[in-house]
């Protein structure tokens, strides 16, 4: 027969002598292999239980103190505390096999002590205590494969849990507009999963040093409180963030990757096993996602750690997008205050002001303009404009030649004169000479200017000036050209969001 290379450790408990010196005699022969360890009753067992987790345990039923059954409790509630104390001394696992002893007559008990939780239930005969190494022997492989089929069913049940938490997470994140209501979704949930008292997700800003929001549930979160970034910074958050590497610490242990003071305030507010993995987005670090659990809770194992960084690259992305969308509302912000600056100015304006986009289609005009657009060129806002009062809009629309506008007069009847002035308008710096010249061409030739973003068309009732000029030939009409020069430049200036 063949046992582990280590020795295995068998628990008797039996109270007459005789039959434990056959039990005795029967191992003799392994005694290399095979380690026995005698308890003669309830007290004696349960003693030796508390400091040794064997591999197998072999009970006879009637003890003096009670029956061997009422140790099956103390197996399956006390070993997963027992385990992690005595890692490294004895093989792991979650239970171990017991098998009942019996008097001749007693066999009506082998039912229930399967039934209890025991392996197997033999008779105390001669010939079944010789055999006792044999049946030792069967028992262990039998619960290795047990635990081996126990421990394959158990990462199925992991891996399904594992896939339901992310299909819940990915629905939630497709389903909640909120980005907190998203953050708060992915922290219940690996709160839930893994489980932990505490999950906090802190968005940070490192320049600042500055938590900018955290979002916190668990299991178990009330009493725990919530650090402050230099908290954080000085303990094992701050080791990962500077690293960039998730990391995972058990409790009661002096972890050299924080500081003593951070060690001592952990300690001081419970803290037990602790998991840190940084939110890192396309080389940008937007904050940290921490586990917790008290000092009397469970220490968080590496494929917890897996799982937690495998949400907090979900949660890097949620945060991401809020940070993109809160630039996008603050850009739309600015355009709005620039259109309502260029109207502030067009309506300061007497003149006719009507503004052009590349392809000649109206887009702001003011209240006069909008009087002008009617009976000039039977063209609204949004439309394209072809010509004023049959004038066509491309004779005006051309890059001026060694001057800044495109100018011309025409008369609606004997007593109506409007003068219509366009300029280009320029919204980024291509020049730099002066202000007019950074906005409006004021080159030599066509070919050394770019189209125009913008054309500026400015519409002047000149008819007194002509009424006059005609009395008297000395006054003439101020120049709209360089009025319009100026108003160019302004509307210009308005859409960099330049004071001027």
């Amino acid at each position: 027969m063949s046992f582990s290379e280590q020795k295995t450790h068998i628990f008797i408990v039996e109270n007459d002598v005789e039959q434990i010196q056959r039990i005795q005699q029967a191992f003799q022969l392994h005694s290399d292999r095979i380690e026995l360890m005698i308890a003669i009753n309830l007290a004696e067992a349960r003693a030796l239980l508390a400091a040794v987790v064997p591999d197998l345990m072999v009970v006879d039923w009637f003890l003096p103190d009670g029956e061997g059954a009422e140790l099956l409790p103390l197996v399956h509630k006390s070993l997963l505390q027992a385990i992690p104390a005595l890692a490294g001394q004895f093989r792991r696992k979650p239970i171990y096999p017991v098998i009942f002893l019996g008097q001749a007559g007693s066999e009506h008990l082998a039912l229930a002590s399967v039934r209890a939780g025991a392996l197997d239930y033999i008779i105390k005969t001669a010939e079944n205590l010789q055999k006792l190494p044999q049946i030792a022997e069967r028992a262990l492989q039998e619960w290795d494969d047990l635990v081996l089929r126990e421990q394959a069913e158990e990462a199925t049940r992991t891996e399904l849990a594992r896939a339901e938490l992310f299909y819940s997470t990915a629905h939630a994140l497709v389903s909640l507009d909120s980005p907190t209501k998203k953050l708060q979704t992915i922290v219940d949930n690996i709160a839930e999963a893994l489980p932990a008292s505490l999950v906090s997700l802190n968005v940070l800003d490192l320049t600042k040093r500055q938590i900018m929001e955290t979002v916190s549930g668990g299991l178990n979160a009330e009493p725990f409180t919530l650090p402050t970034f230099d908290d954080l910074w000085d303990g094992l958050v701050g080791w990962s963030l500077r690293k960039l590497e998730p990391v995972v610490s058990p409790k009661n242990a002096n972890d050299v990757r924080e500081r003593s003071e951070a060690r001592q305030k952990r300690l001081d507010r419970q803290i037990g096993s602790l998991m840190v993995t940084p939110l890192v987005y396309r080389g940008r670090t937007l904050g940290v996602m921490c586990a917790y659990n008290r000092l009397d809770e469970r220490n968080f194992t590496r494929t917890n750690l897996s799982l937690l960084v495998a949400l907090a690259h979900q949660a890097a992305i949620v945060v991401e997008e809020a940070r993109m969308l809160q630039e996008k509302n603050a850009l739309v912000q600015q355009i709005q205050e620039q259109i309502s600056r260029t109207e502030r100015i067009m309506d300061a304006i007497p003149e006719g002001v009507i503004l052009l986009n590349h392809q000649r289609r109206v887009i702001q005009v003011n209240a006069m303009g909008r009087e002008y657009l009617k009976y000039l060129g039977n063209t609204n806002v949004g439309e394209v404009l072809y010509s004023l009062n049959a004038i066509p809009i491309y004779t005006l629309l051309r890059r001026p030649n060694r001057t800044a506008h495109n100018k011309v007069n025409i008369s609606i009847d004997r007593h109506r004169h409007l003068e219509i002035c366009a300029c280009p308008v320029y919204h980024v710096d291509s020049h730099e000479e002066t202000t007019e010249e950074a906005t409006v061409s004021l080159a030599t030739t066509r070919a050394e200017w770019p189209e125009p973003e913008e054309w500026l068309v400015l519409i002047r009732d000149i008819s007194e000036y002509v009424a006059t000029q005609q009395e008297e030939s000395t006054v003439a009409a101020p120049s709209l050209a360089a009025y319009a020069t100026q108003v160019a430049s302004s509307i210009a200036r308005s859409w960099r969001n330049d004071p001027g």
